[in-house]
């Protein structure tokens, strides 16, 4: 699970951060997303001073112990937020869902807290969801698409409605549609929504109608509220740094180390 951790520790960092705005444009890899070569000797590195403003430090390495803690709080997250949201199930398909959607967002390299929010619009996290469209299910698959993407020429409308396969389905063509845009989520999102191929002849001429951009909008700011609610957690449940519960029974303070 190692894609799951940095995952884990990149939604510990951004918080409450937004997600990025849905753009008309020719979308550039973000920093994140380049491998940055050697750094250079910090004598060939300019003055900051040179330029009036202050260092930027290289990120600080986390702590494997903060890291695995990370990890835990997300996976219990992406649990306790499937129970809740799906209350007619009974618990065996709450765990069942939850860790689909763990195993196949680290597979994919895609925040598992994107999953949810894209489960939330699709079908307000009912499995028995069906579209005038032909789309099933929690993440709205069409079977055609299920037995392209799972290798499964059989499959039917009974394994596009089954849970576990249907967010297996939406979780890999979610990927395809990010590697068919370069990696740009909001293209990636439109593209879920109304098919690639649309969305590429509507940047072709040049113009994206709001109504698209609206439904990359809404998965945006429920993927802010998942991320602001596991922010939550992580202050509530982590002390700050260089500080202990002080556990004496007169007081909840916090003590230096």
């Amino acid at each position: 699970m190692a894609r799951l951790a940095g995952v884990a520790m990149l939604v510990a960092l951004a918080g409450c951060a937004g997600a990025r705005k849905a753009a008309l444009r020719e979308d550039a890899p973000d920093a994140s997303d380049r491998a940055d070569g050697p750094p250079a000797p910090a004598e060939e590195s300019p003055s900051p001073a040179a330029h009036g403003s202050s260092a930027v430090s290289a990120p600080l390495p986390i702590d494997p112990a903060v890291a695995r803690k990370q990890e835990r709080q997300l996976k219990e997250h992406v649990h306790a937020h499937v129970a809740q949201r799906m209350t007619r199930a009974a618990p065996a398909t709450h765990n069942k869902v939850a860790k689909t959607v763990l195993q196949e967002s680290s597979a994919a390299g895609v925040d598992p807290l994107l999953v949810l929010a894209l489960i939330h619009v699709e079908s307000s996290f009912n499995p028995g969801a069906r579209s005038r469209a032909g789309a099933l299910g929690l993440m709205q698959v069409r079977v055609p698409t299920l037995r392209e993407q799972l290798k499964r020429p059989r499959a039917r409308r009974r394994d596009a409605l089954n849970p576990r396969t249907n967010v297996q389905a939406g979780v890999r063509y979610f990927r395809r549609l990010l590697d068919t845009f370069d990696g740009a989520t909001d293209l990636a999102l439109m593209a879920y929504n109304a098919g690639p191929g649309r969305i590429r002849r509507l940047l072709a001429r040049g113009s994206i109608p709001a109504r698209f951009q609206a439904y990359s909008r809404k998965v945006e700011e429920e993927l802010d509220r998942l991320r602001s609610a596991l922010h939550q957690r992580f202050r509530t449940a982590t002390p700050p740094d260089g500080m202990i519960a002080d556990r004496r029974a007169d007081g909840a303070t916090a003590r230096p180390r």
